[in-house]
């Protein structure tokens, strides 16, 4: 019973997919067409090629013609009309005309054409009529230049997307035509796959085609789906109109009608569309969007929805059988044209919505994976001719997996651009001083972070400093020269000072036994300050070898660095008190500043020394074809090495080893990396970082605390075969594309494409390894022009098992398209079958199904 009520749903969604209106019928709807379909020529022929229009009687042509023919023109004196034979072509004003046999009568203003027999007895050269870039194609046509009216027989012609085709026709005006036995198409064949019956019909060219009651034919077979008169708007600009819902049926949903609505086009440079989603068991959903493009000044998209997702009974819902969760979302993308306002840019790229809104609301696999979204509102203002710039952002950052969200509203950077305040005007040779560089920026933002909670609740932004502000400043003085003309040494100087609104005092609750913690509003200024200097240089090493392998290149890049910073934990600084933190009166310091906004812990001060090694590893390779040379290529194309040595620290002076190396193989097809850390102290029998190195402790030069490693391959191959289809008239494709031929071989040229990424990752925590491996692989497979396979998946290594796997099928069907989506399991197992028309205006005309986990 259920499957033969959604099959007449489904007919009755399909018959008012299609727009209705009232019929539109001219006064004078007969349509008789007596067009002479002659080739034969006078007796008399005379070559003639000429512009000249005779003149007489009140029919006669107004406007001067222009006319020509391949084969022969004649001109009958007595009856004024001239016959033009084989590629005959005429102009009048903005009509052309071209065809096998055209007859010009000058006395009448009324011209005839036809098509001629070919040696094979097919008729070609079939009339083609343009009238202001509009064309028509037709088997005759009998036109009238004064009153631009026609008679025509057999007609063809495109209206948007779609093309028309006509028994007889009678066009009473420039943009208005009656056709009987009328079909209408979007398929681009000259016998189409399917098309819109209809006895007569009304098209008025560019604005709409209206008919009486129509049926749809799909490959000459006559379907039961039919309006009873129809309505299709074929506007060149768009125009507002209502959005017809497809069906859908869903177990735990019920029914559904999907993307409903109205398509608003407020004007030139906007629209709106509202559209909905309803189900019989109480789910629901409501999207607005708009699209908006102001040439050469800004342009963009907004999209907003909310939805309802009831699944169960409500009767039990105390059992656990019934949930209810609602959802929204928001997104909206501007891009301001950089040729509008170079000094005053505005860019947005907003995405947030509910943790679980694309999981309950799309079928789109990197929707309902995606663990995070990011949105950003950028305003930047530069000065031109100065240093300055102001940039204003407001910021949302949010991670589904931690149920967590952060939020600037807004951070505003003032910054200055490096200058040098002490350059002269070029005049004598540069002094020193004269590099010196000056720099200065201002940050400052107002920031929330809480949980998604705060998205039902915004009341909660207000508890427990949820809401902070503060501001930073940074001044940075820089100056470089040259030591012994290969190396390029730059001392710095940076100041920082941060502006704080309130501190924090401490005090030991000995009632409660715990540390009281007080809030204290006010200005206050946390500074820091620190000096440095690097070096860094360039060696090259190049080695001549004989053979094929004919030279190796070794680029390493040094750089060396120092640093000081002095001792902020004093007394003189006032950013510590000292507090009772326990009944034993055991003291520590604390930070009165932290956790606040630009305040970040200052250090006891100290000196470090930074390490830093690049290398790049370059050959060359010796063809045996003089004419080739040497070809280079990349052995190693990132080797990394980086440290540092803490002067002032106790203990573990210095730190861990960085490795960084990566590198690509045959032509970009094959890639490796490789990302590792190395502590240089040991541990003991616990797991315990000791002051002692690896060597002494446990008999390694270093210890490897945390190891990734990674490769990817990309295969692909195959060439796609001709696909090109002779076409005719309008774009028309002669012959239908042959779908079942049969090939007496394998096509072993097929395009495919094939993935692989594998990640292996270890990281040591005391003294257990932690592991995790992953394998994926994506591909596809085109074994014709007209078949395309795809498949995702992945398997971890560590715990077993398939990672979120699909499987695409698609199969193009000229103006027809089948897709199939297939998740084979997990809790987002699913299907999706779907065969539609191509074209956007045919939307509603599809046959969709859909199951989710559950409804398997």
């Amino acid at each position: 019973m259920r499957s033969a009520q959604a099959l007449i749903f489904k007919l009755l969604t399909l018959l008012v997919g299609f727009p209705l209106s009232a019929q539109v019928v001219s006064p004078d709807d007969s349509i008789s067409v007596a067009v002479s379909d002659t080739n034969a020529l006078p007796g008399d022929t005379l070559t003639l090629n000429t512009d000249t229009v005779p003149q007489s009687g009140s029919q006669a042509l107004k406007d001067k013609v222009n006319y020509d023919a391949q084969d022969s023109i004649s001109y009958d004196v007595q009856r004024g009309t001239a016959y033009l034979y084989n590629k005959a072509h005429v102009d009048y004003g903005d009509i052309q005309l071209e065809a096998g046999y055209i007859a010009i009568n000058f006395e009448a203003g009324v011209v005839t054409a036809s098509g001629i027999v070919d040696s094979t007895g097919n008729i070609t050269q079939k009339p083609i009529f343009t009238e202001k870039g509009k064309q028509y194609a037709s088997d005759t046509i009998r036109y009238n230049f004064n009153s631009r009216r026609a008679r025509i027989q057999t007609i063809t012609t495109q209206e948007g997307e779609g093309y028309i085709h006509g028994s007889r026709v009678k066009m009473v005006d420039q943009k208005t035509f009656y056709i009987e036995n009328v079909r209408f198409t979007t398929c681009n064949l000259g016998h189409p796959h399917f098309d819109i019956v209809a006895r007569k019909a009304k098209i008025v060219a560019g604005e709409k085609v209206v008919t009486g009651p129509a049926f749809l034919r799909i490959a000459d077979v006559w379907t039961p789906l039919f309006v009873p008169f129809g309505f299709f708007p074929m506007q060149e600009r768009r125009a507002s109109g209502i959005i017809i819902p497809s069906y859908t049926d869903q177990l735990d949903r019920g029914f559904g009608l999907l993307g409903g609505g109205y398509y608003w086009a407020v004007n030139d440079y906007m629209d709106l569309i509202f559209t909905g989603d309803i189900y019989t068991k109480g789910t629901y959903a409501l999207n607005v969007a708009s699209n908006y493009n102001v040439r050469y000044r800004f342009q963009g998209n907004l999209s907003a929805g909310f939805s309802r997702l009831r699944t169960g009974d409500p009767r039990y819902a105390e059992a656990g059988q019934f949930s209810e969760t609602r959802d929204f979302r928001f997104r909206w993308t501007h891009r301001q044209d950089a040729k509008a306002r170079p000094d005053l840019r505005l860019n947005a790229d907003v995405n947030f919505a509910t943790s679980s809104y694309y999981r309950n609301n799309s079928r789109n696999p990197e929707d309902i994976l995606q663990n995070s979204f990011r949105s950003s509102v950028n305003l930047a203002k530069t000065w031109q001719g100065t240093p300055f710039t102001l940039n204003a952002a407001i910021r949302h950052q949010q991670n589904n997996g931690q149920q967590t969200f952060s939020a600037d509203l807004p951070e505003v950077a003032f910054a200055m651009n490096r200058i040098q305040p002490f350059e002269r005007d070029g005049v004598g040779e540069e002094r020193w001083y004269e590099r010196i560089g000056l720099v200065y920026n201002l940050d400052s933002k107002l920031e929330i972070r809480d949980s998604l909670l705060a998205y039902e609740d915004p009341s909660r932004l207000l508890e427990n400093n949820r809401m902070q502000y503060g501001a930073n400043n940074r001044i940075g003085l820089t100056w470089n020269t040259k030591i012994l003309k290969f190396a390029t040494l730059t001392p710095s100087i940076t100041y920082g000072a941060a502006f704080l609104p309130q501190r924090y005092t401490y005090s030991w609750d000995s009632v409660n036994q715990v540390v009281d913690t007080d809030t204290i509003a006010g200005f206050n200024l946390l500074q820091r300050g620190s000096i440095s200097a690097s070096t860094t240089t360039k060696i090259y090493g190049l080695f001549n070898f004989n053979g094929k392998f004919s030279a190796l290149r070794h680029i390493m890049t040094p750089r060396v660095g120092i640093s000081y910073t002095p001792d902020f934990t004093t007394d003189y600084w006032n950013y510590y008190e000292t507090v009772q933190v326990d009944s034993l009166g055991n003291t520590e310091d604390r930070f009165v500043y932290q956790g606040l906004l630009y305040a970040q812990t200052p250090g006891q001060g100290g000196g470090s020394i930074t390490f830093d090694l690049q290398n790049n590893l370059d050959g060359k390779w010796r063809s045996s074809n003089d004419s080739v040379g040497e070809t280079k290529f990349k052995i190693l194309e990132r080797l990394n090495f980086s440290t540092a040595y803490n002067l002032a620290a106790d203990r573990f002076n210095w730190q861990p080893i960085q490795v960084a190396a990566n590198n690509t193989f045959f032509n970009g097809k094959f890639g490796v990396n490789y990302q590792g850390t190395f502590d240089v102290y040991g541990i003991d029998s616990t797991g315990t970082r000791v002051d002692v190195t690896a060597w002494e402790q446990n008999g390694k030069l270093l210890r490897n605390t945390q190891n990734t490693f990674s490769f990817d391959l990309r295969l692909n191959g195959g060439k796609r075969g001709p696909t090109a289809q002779s076409t005719g008239p309008l774009g028309l494709m002669a012959n239908s594309p042959n779908y079942y031929q049969i090939y007496d071989y394998m096509n072993v040229t097929a395009l495919w494409t094939l993935n692989f990424s594998y990640s292996y990752q270890t990281r040591v925590v005391a003294l257990e390894t932690n592991t995790t491996q992953t394998l994926n692989v994506t591909g596809s497979i085109e074994p014709t022009p007209n078949w395309r396979l795809g498949f995702s998946s992945g398997y971890d290594l560590v715990n077993g098992g398939l990672t979120y796997t699909t499987i695409d099928l698609k199969r193009d069907l000229h103006c027809w398209e089948l897709s199939v989506q297939w998740v084979p399991f997990g809790t987002l197992r699913s299907y999706t079958f779907a065969i539609r028309a191509k074209a956007s205006m045919f939307n509603d005309l599809k046959y969709e199904q859909a199951r989710r986990q559950g409804q398997l």
